[in-house]
């Protein structure tokens, strides 16, 4: 993937690209609204908002991500993986760190208010059982596939572009392996495979990914 990043770490301002080429909010990859509303809620905890998004290097990208998100919207996805380089910058975090602890902090709230009651009726084999259905759900752009073998079970996620893999990576194992865990898995174990070309999707490179996912 090319670098996000604008200059280097001597530069005096390092401004953040972004993440997918299309203007803010009319990307074709879209996110259910939850995504920003607790993405933008972990980082006012983490972060001084106006000096993330002063880190940005659109400014129709702040705009977008200053408007009212709905929960039960759907919004580009491209702003929200931007947001989340710009954010990791400014609290002087690895990206990929940020992603993840923010990942686990916003499913945690969602999983453990909206979906409490589903989750305590559901076992740890259903919740895998109806993750293409969820999947599809919280994006609009993925197409999931559910393998059940003997020792474990095996998910496969296509179409997803390039600029957002790490996104949808962190978001979907935190979620995940969250729900199971509520569900009554007890040592969940999950791996991801390195992400592979898939082609292209209005124009632009999409990804397929391979999780394995097992618990004792």
């Amino acid at each position: 993937m090319p670098c996000v990043v604008e200059g280097c770490a001597h530069d005096a301002v390092v401004l953040v690209h972004d993440s997918l080429p299309f203007a803010p909010g009319a990307g074709p990859f879209r996110i259910k609204g939850n995504a920003y509303l607790g993405a933008l809620a972990y980082t006012k905890i983490h972060c001084e908002l106006p000096a993330v998004l002063g880190k940005l290097k659109n400014p129709d990208t702040a705009a977008f991500l200053a408007q009212r998100f709905v929960v039960g919207g759907f919004y580009d996805v491209g702003p929200l993986a931007t947001l989340a380089v710009a954010a990791a910058l400014t609290a002087g975090r690895p990206h990929l760190t940020w992603l993840k602890e923010q990942g686990r902090d916003v499913a945690d709230k969602d999983i453990g208010g909206v979906y409490r009651v589903l989750l305590a009726l559901a076992s740890p084999a259903l919740v895998m059982r109806r993750l293409q259905r969820t999947a599809s759900q919280y994006f609009d752009f993925v197409e999931v596939e559910v393998i059940e073998r003997e020792d474990r079970w095996e998910t496969i996620g296509s179409g997803i572009p390039e600029g957002a893999i790490h996104t949808y990576m962190a978001t979907t194992e935190a979620y995940l392996v969250t729900a199971l865990e509520r569900a009554g898995a007890k040592g969940v174990r999950h791996r991801w495979l390195p992400p592979e070309p898939a082609g292209h999707k209005h124009g632009v490179a999409v990804l397929r990914v391979r999780r394995e996912v097992a618990w004792a």
